[in-house]
């Protein structure tokens, strides 16, 4: 019985795992499908794909009905709100952000909704440092990486807007724990000789490109 029951407990563990892995896949290509250009249909009616005005997607964030797809143009909102230059994320990002992180943290085994995390953090600490608040600011910043690991995540690496940002303000301290954790989590062919590049000119007093 103990055996069966271990056995039970493995296949569980082991079909939770390829899911993840399938969702993982999954969002990466729709992620791919949008910075293609290509048209994401929901059905047999296109709703949004990346030619789609950034005000409008924020419109179908707010007012999509149906939470599968909800978290996935929120997602593409946040996306593009967390790349955008210094001083211009609007303050009603933080809305979406925390509407992403709250989906998560409701459903927090379903790993549909582990995408978007680390870029929701990042624009919430994006949007306290325009506002003044550097304390929340980097604290949204090693949040952005207290998140499920994603292949994105792995692979290409967390974005270092943020880290920049804070490097101008001279967060330096705050910005080599960033990557200390960066280092634990970052897998990416290039990501050590970046990580030892980006230190280096960090401790120099230099502000790196993070190309």
């Amino acid at each position: 019985m103990i055996a069966f029951a271990k056995t039970v407990h493995y296949a569980q563990m082991k079909y939770a795992t390829i899911l993840k892995i399938l969702l993982s896949l999954i969002y990466s290509c729709e992620l791919t499908a949008i910075a293609n250009d290509d048209i994401i249909a929901h059905g047999k009616s296109p709703k949004w794909h990346s030619g789609t005005p950034t005000e409008e997607l924020a419109k179908l964030c707010n007012l999509e009905k149906n939470q599968n797809q909800k978290i996935l143009v929120c997602n593409a909102v946040i996306s593009r709100y967390s790349s955008l230059a210094s001083g211009t994320v609007p303050k009603e990002a933080k809305s979406q952000a925390n509407y992403i992180l709250q989906i998560y943290d409701a459903n927090p085994n379903d790993a549909q909704y582990i995408f978007g995390l680390h870029d929701s953090h990042l624009t919430l600490g994006r949007i306290a440092l325009a506002e003044g608040n550097l304390k929340i600011a980097k604290e949204e910043l090693l949040k952005s990486l207290q998140v499920p690991e994603t292949p994105p995540l792995q692979h290409i690496g967390p974005r270092m807007i943020l880290a920049r940002e804070l490097l101008e303000k001279g967060e330096a301290k705050s910005v080599l724990s960033y990557l200390e954790q960066v280092e634990k989590i970052w897998k990416g062919e290039k990501a050590k000789s970046k990580l030892t590049k980006w230190r280096t000119e960090i401790n120099a007093g230099k502000i790196p490109s993070f190309q």
